[in-house]
């Protein structure tokens, strides 16, 4: 998560009220080049669960892996 992802989780974080703390669990996959001709993942999905039960998802548009 670089660049406007950053932002808009930072902007998640302060309007859940969670400056000062942060997600107490992460999981997240993502789907990389085969070839490993760059590092980024073509598709992911990353969930954010806080303490107070609240659970934020960031996911991108394209789903390519397989459940």
């Amino acid at each position: 998560m670089t660049n406007w992802g950053a932002h808009h989780l930072d902007i998640a974080q302060w309007g859940l009220g969670m400056d000062d703390s942060g997600p107490v669990e992460i999981a997240g996959k993502g789907d990389f080049d085969p070839e490993k001709r760059f590092e980024v993942p073509s598709a992911f999905e990353i969930t954010y669960k806080y303490a107070n039960g609240i659970v934020v998802e960031c996911k991108s548009r394209i789903r390519r892996w397989h459940p």
